[in-house]
């Protein structure tokens, strides 16, 4: 644990994901990819073929009313399909492919019942993003109780589903222990032998993270058994609220393999050790406002550069979401914001932009936490960081009372906000007074120890100039003090971003 705090959150890794025994070609022969087009919007989501060669199953809110749907197998024709039966309780549609279809494809006949024990690996395959190629993503099955949707989703989301009706509020679910990534509604989710046990259904996209959750296999009886093919009226609310299709505009329609490869967009994704990184979605300084699990410090930051008169349109930050297919972290970094892992100390660091006054990393450690005593967490945190600093600047770090605590997320997971100030200023290389001022978020489950530090070293000059001055406008007078409103716009964008940092799929049981 030290050891990554001293080395401003050092990484050390050793993978332990065990990869589930099935044939991922195989099941390639099932998968699809799924296009709906409507007013010059594409979107894109997996599917399989079922029973029959033209028929494919798909999540139902990916339907778009008049939408045109096309089908591409195997990634080399496309087909276009129409709507055969509908089964809004279950989010599924049954869709019916014309032409010809290639020979090699492999519809998927039967499905397993069975419960899926907690902790217990299953697999989707699809298209990632709207990828051109599929790939596999391993879940894993988490704990809920009871296993239904109403239980998962918060209240605001809750609301939605019920007006939408699509899926049924009170539908039972496989719960995941983290999110299921854009591109994968739809997707075939088969158990380690390659037994159809579900059909990815995707995640709510407010805010930060995905409430993610696969449709029981069981559904597909009741799919088989409907009489209707009519989208229901609460269609378009329902997909409104869904984030994993992707959507992509496009200027004509897309009818051939070379079409579609036109308009194929790169997406930003990283790997980190055992995490895969995947940008999901933008959002805006008041969408994560409001879906934060815990918004108290960035009012607590806004604060505090209102005790100067600081003026900053933090309205108009956006961050840029990545979500990690394995473990259900997520982060949220300033917008356009560049990634990369260190080579010194093996940390995930952002480019802030900050011209050497800023600083954002991330790293993770995995061991046995279970039973692990947060305060003991925070305080080993704050003094390694307080050691640490006074050995190169001979100030100390010490806590920020009010902002420094933690939340109980649920029975597993923790989250801890620690914040950290220097007790005097220090002198730089060049001569001038420093200060600093340090923000870190802290996830913690039975096996994982995941860190996000912000870090801001604040020229006392700059600092003093807006105290004498009353305060800065940074947003009707901006061009008077571009360069010390910059500094202040990015140091509290980067605070915001470390704050953040998330589980995914999760929501507070107890604070």
């Amino acid at each position: 644990m030290r050891k990554i705090i001293i080395s401003l959150l050092y990484f050390s890794i050793v993978s332990s994901m065990a990869h589930a025994q099935l044939n991922p070609a195989k099941l390639k022969k099932s998968l699809v990819k799924i296009m709906v087009t409507q007013d010059g919007k594409l979107s894109v989501c997996s599917g399989f073929i079922w029973k029959k060669p033209n028929q494919v199953v798909t999540s139902l809110h990916a339907m778009k009313p008049n939408g045109d749907v096309k089908i591409v197998f195997m990634d080399k024709v496309i087909r276009k399909a129409s709507i055969a039966k509908t089964h809004a309780e279950s989010d599924l549609v049954l869709l019916e492919v014309e032409g010809e279809i290639p020979s090699e494809v492999i519809p998927l006949q039967e499905y397993d019942d069975k419960s899926i024990p907690f902790g217990e690996s299953i697999v989707a395959l699809g298209y990632n993003n709207g990828a051109k190629g599929s790939s596999t993503r391993i879940l894993k099955k988490g704990f809920a109780d009871p296993e239904v949707l109403a239980s998962l989703v918060p209240p605001k989301d809750r609301k939605q589903l019920e007006k939408s009706g699509v899926p049924s509020i009170n539908l039972s679910i496989i719960y995941l222990d983290g999110s299921l990534l854009p591109g994968y509604s739809g997707s075939p989710v088969v158990d380690k032998d390659g037994n159809l046990v579900g059909i990815g259904d995707g995640g709510l996209e407010q805010g930060a993270s995905n409430v993610s959750w696969v449709i029981p296999a069981k559904y597909l009886a009741e799919l088989e058994k409907s009489t209707t093919n009519q989208l229901p009226e609460g269609l378009v609310k329902a997909t409104q609220a869904f984030s994993a299709e992707v959507e992509i505009d496009v200027d004509k329609e897309i009818e051939t393999m070379a079409d579609l490869a036109a308009i194929d967009q790169k997406y930003n994704s990283f790997s980190y050790g055992e995490f895969e990184f995947y940008e999901t979605k933008i959002r805006s300084f008041d969408e994560m406002y409001q879906t934060s699990i815990d918004p108290e410090n960035m009012e607590y930051f806004l604060d505090d550069y209102r005790e100067y008169n600081i003026d900053i349109a933090y309205q108009d930050f956006k961050f840029d979401i990545y979500e990690d297919a394995n473990n259900g972290i997520v982060i949220s970094v300033p917008y356009g914001a560049d990634i990369s892992v260190s080579e010194q100390d093996g940390t995930l660091e952002v480019d802030t932009k900050g011209q050497g006054y800023t600083y954002l990393a991330y790293s993770a450690e995995k061991g046995d936490y279970s039973g692990q005593n947060m305060d003991d967490i925070i305080d080993e945190v704050i003094n390694a960081l307080s050691d640490d600093f006074y050995s190169t600047h001979a100030v100390s770090l010490v806590e920020d009372e009010e902002a420094t605590y933690y939340i109980d997320v649920d029975e597993t997971h923790k989250i801890a906000y620690v914040s950290l100030d220097s007790d005097g200023t220090f002198t730089g290389e060049n001569g001038y007074e420093y200060g600093a001022t340090t923000y870190m978020t802290i996830l913690l489950n039975e096996n994982q120890l995941f860190l996000s530090m912000a870090f801001g070293i604040l020229p006392l000059e700059t600092f003093q100039s807006v105290v004498n001055a009353g305060g800065v406008d940074c947003i009707r007078n901006y061009q008077s003090g571009a360069e010390t409103c910059d500094f202040l716009s990015n140091l509290l964008q980067v605070f915001c971003s470390a704050h953040l940092t998330t589980f995914a799929n999760r929501k507070v049981v107890r604070h």
